[in-house]
């Protein structure tokens, strides 16, 4: 996928986890685990990007 398909606040989706946990021990393992969680998110807003394009042709 491309990243002009992402918005400002979906990148924060995928860059914040990273932020707020830059000081554990566990940083690595933490954001695997969120990789999951920020796909979703992704495919959540691709779907109302593209409804939104389809509706407005």
């Amino acid at each position: 996928m491309s990243f002009r398909f992402l918005s400002l606040h979906q990148l924060m989706f995928i860059v914040i986890p990273f932020l707020l946990d830059g000081g554990s021990n566990s940083f690595f393992l933490t954001n695997i685990a969120l990789i999951p969680v920020a796909a979703l998110l992704l495919l959540i807003s691709l779907i109302v990007y593209l409804v939104r394009k389809i509706r407005n042709r």
